[in-house]
């Protein structure tokens, strides 16, 4: 009965993502949602704006029938060989409790049409259509997590033995049991090394491809150019001054020796890369001293390496692909697991390293020393009296420390190396003011255009990108969840930085994971009543004691609570996201086509040509995809319609035709050719078309 309902319901949901083109856009792109409705026997039509689908009831049930029988029959099977289960036995018991998470993606189908039916012009829509990737990847996890529960307290359920030594666990999952070297397990270690090679891989793709944006990308390599060849810390992308007028960001100074040896961008999206993946140990780390459990801890690392808030900030939304704030992420967790294990000045060593990435992280800084000096120890290694009070003091310290130094960077710094002028990252909160001065004072005086802010839909869909991916654990952790709290509420006042596929969210990461790892300890009490539901007579009385209750059960609920985070992030990420992980990279009609972004194309091929006219001496101007090879000549300035002005001293142009969203098409479309007299002569083109290249006369 439960299948039928659910097949009646999954076929329900699917048509009616199907029906709607803005809604199937959420999970697809709209090249796949046409051939998905055609493939269907159905047909689009166009009413204005809007796309719709007209798709058959018959298809649809087939999918829908498909889908639950399969992932029923398929978790009986393997519940069966897990365990000394009959096969009728364990698909009823998971016919029981995994099939009915099809029926979770019918309550988002039942609040749209609340929503069509009480707010008018479908107000609602931007809300609810964006959380649809969310609750199918909820249907995922909660699947897969309860079938691990179930496979590890029925009859023959295998047995293991936590670190607390109680012997009452779950017997570790394959590469996640006893650690594999330096304390971590070989199924971490792999994760993080899949991730290296992939995401150093799909960067060095993007470069070679000419897709690689120089702007926030590959400006950072010039700078350690330009400051190893006497030029200063700076990219002519800023008008020439130095970037300390931009960010107080100079953490990739350090990769100097490494950067003497391969002066080549190709570096540092390496390191970035092998950076974030290593965010994983002190994942597993915290996870493990939090629960005592080292699969459940594995699982989490698993679930960071997965997660599309991390992976975006290899690759974000927009394929910029490296930024030093991305470092904060490990530096971050480093320090708190530093903090945790009373290891006092490796924590003030990471700390200090994670505020060298960038400004931002002060807003994460300042209540991470209040939660310090209000709650510790909690969660750390008990120690004495006086100890703990000096610790409470640094966080005092901590607090006032970053609050002063966010204040000198936005208020002195800054405005110092800009020549007096305001931040430029005031104009992103331009609703609210045009100066860091004005916004402050409509914050101070007019707070309800603070909460109108808050209280959209983006903000929502914000805080669920964020909180989804870790299975929402970071909520049962709520008072180190609230040190995120002040610099989320600062992102969720602009439209540019309330997102987290760019890279604004960076410093949010390491206490979201932070909080996922206490969380995780504080899922058991959470989960363990439920889990009585379904388990037998004889694991009740093994799990749960005489009495039905014991810490046994609340450490049985830890690894199928952990699953479902890792579950969460992969599912998640499966719909948002451009990695090999994600649809898109695999949807020929998306955007992030793996063939189309990643693998050089007729312009990568034809650049050479371009590069063997110009010599390393000359200053030039360039289009933003090809700006990156040009980092390492005398001169490297913008061309682009944020830079009309060619700076008088630039010697060629470099113009990419054939780019993404190029507004230049051939020489009649160049404002230097259509000058009388013109300074600019055009050289004869060697590229099949793909560039225009000028030289002054």
């Amino acid at each position: 009965m439960l299948a039928g309902l659910s097949t009646l319901v999954l076929a329900w949901v699917l048509g009616e993502i199907l029906s709607r083109s803005a809604l199937a856009q959420t999970l697809v792109s709209p090249g796949l949602w046409n051939e998905l409705v055609t493939r269907c026997g159905g047909q689009v039509r166009h009413r204005g704006h809007i796309s719709l689908g007209e798709v058959p009831a018959g298809p649809l049930l087939v999918a829908a029938a498909g889908w639950v029988l399969g992932t029923w029959l398929l978790g009986g099977l393997a519940l069966a060989g897990r365990t000394r289960r009959g096969l009728g036995q364990a698909l009823g018991e998971f016919g029981r409790w995994g099939t009915p998470w099809w029926l979770l993606p019918g309550l988002f189908a039942l609040l749209n049409v609340a929503l069509e039916m009480t707010w008018p012009a479908g107000e609602g829509a931007p809300l609810l259509y964006g959380t649809l990737p969310f609750w199918l990847s909820a249907s995922v996890a909660g699947w897969g997590a309860t079938w691990l529960a179930l496979s590890s307290a029925g009859p023959g359920a295998q047995r293991g033995t936590f670190e607390g030594g109680n012997g009452l666990g779950h017997a570790p999952l394959p590469g996640t049991g006893q650690p594999g070297f330096g304390g971590l397990p070989w199924a971490v270690w792999l994760g993080m090394l899949i991730y290296t090679v992939v995401f150093t891989g799909l960067n060095w793709q993007l470069y070679h491809a000419l897709r690689l944006p120089h702007g926030d990308s590959a400006m950072y390599e010039e700078h350690l150019w330009n400051l190893l060849h006497g030029k200063g810390f700076r990219s002519y992308l800023d008008n020439g001054r130095l970037f300390l007028g931009e960010h107080v960001q100079v953490i990739h100074v350090l990769l100097v020796p490494l950067y003497v040896l391969w002066p080549s961008h190709l570096l540092l999206e390496l390191v970035q890369s092998a950076a974030l993946a290593a965010g994983a140990i002190p994942v597993f780390r915290i996870t493990r001293r939090a629960t005592g459990h080292s699969t459940a801890a594995t699982l989490l690392a698993l679930a960071y390496l997965l997660a599309f808030p991390v992976q975006f900030l290899d690759i974000a939304i927009d394929f910029k692909t490296f930024r030093p704030n991305a470092f904060e992420i490990p530096f971050l967790l480093f320090a708190l697991d530093a903090l945790e294990t009373r290891r006092f000045q490796a924590c003030g060593v990471w700390l200090l390293l994670t505020m060298l990435c960038q400004e931002d992280a002060a807003p994460v800084l300042a209540p991470l020393g209040l939660w310090i000096a209000l709650r510790w120890p909690a969660g750390a290694v008990a120690g004495q009296t006086a100890a703990d009070s000096r610790v409470r003091l640094g966080g005092v310290g901590l607090m006032l420390g970053s609050t002063a130094w966010l204040v000198l960077v936005v208020k002195v710094i800054l405005p110092w190396f800009r020549g007096g002028a305001d931040v430029h990252f005031a104009q992103y909160f331009s609703d609210l003011g045009d100066s860091t001065d004005s916004i402050v004072t409509t914050v101070l005086k007019h707070p309800g255009a603070v909460w109108r802010r808050w209280w959209r839909p983006e903000s929502a869909l914000f805080a669920l990108g964020l909180l989804v991916p870790l299975g929402g654990l970071p909520l049962l952790s709520p008072g180190r969840l609230l040190v995120a709290a002040p610099l989320f509420g600062v992102l969720c006042l602009s439209d540019i930085t309330d997102s987290p596929l760019h890279h604004f969210h960076a410093p949010l990461i390491p206490i979201l994971f932070w909080s996922a790892a206490h969380g995780l300890a504080n899922a058991g009490r959470v989960t363990a009543p439920f889990a009585r539901r379904w388990l037998d007579g004889t694991a009740t009385a093994r799990w749960f004691g005489p009495d039905g209750t014991g810490s046994a059960a609340v450490q049985f609920c830890l690894v199928p609570t952990a699953a479902w985070a890792l579950l969460s992030a992969w599912a998640s990420g499966f719909w948002i996201g451009v990695s090999p992980q994600s649809l898109a990279f695999w949807d020929p009609h998306s955007s992030g086509y793996w063939r189309e972004l990643y693998l050089p194309g007729e312009r990568s091929r034809q650049f050479g040509q371009v590069l063997a006219q110009i010599p390393p001496t000359a200053r030039v101007a360039s289009t933003d995809l090809v700006h990156p090879r040009f980092t390492h000549h005398e001169r490297s300035y913008d061309y682009s319609s944020y830079r009309p002005i060619v700076p008088a001293d630039c010697e060629y142009i470099v113009i990419d035709v054939h780019a993404p969203g190029s507004q230049i098409r051939g020489p009649q479309d160049v404002p230097e050719l259509r000058e009388s007299p013109t300074p600019w002569r055009l050289l004869p083109d060697q590229t099949g078309g793909c560039f225009l290249v000028l030289k002054r006369e």
